[in-house]
């Protein structure tokens, strides 16, 4: 639904869905997903206008 948005961070969707990949018992992946995640909500604030 969100890639049907007018504004959003470029490749949401894809990068979401990397996000679920990486998430499992190995820490580094994990630690890769979160930060992915957490760039996500960055670009998602900035384009809201809250920083």
């Amino acid at each position: 639904m969100v890639n049907d948005f007018a504004i959003r961070p470029e490749d949401y969707k894809l990068r979401v869905d990397e996000v679920i990949t990486l998430l499992s018992l190995d820490q580094d992946r994990t630690r890769d997903g979160v930060t992915i995640l957490f760039q996500l909500v960055e670009e998602t604030e900035i384009l809201l206008g809250e920083q």
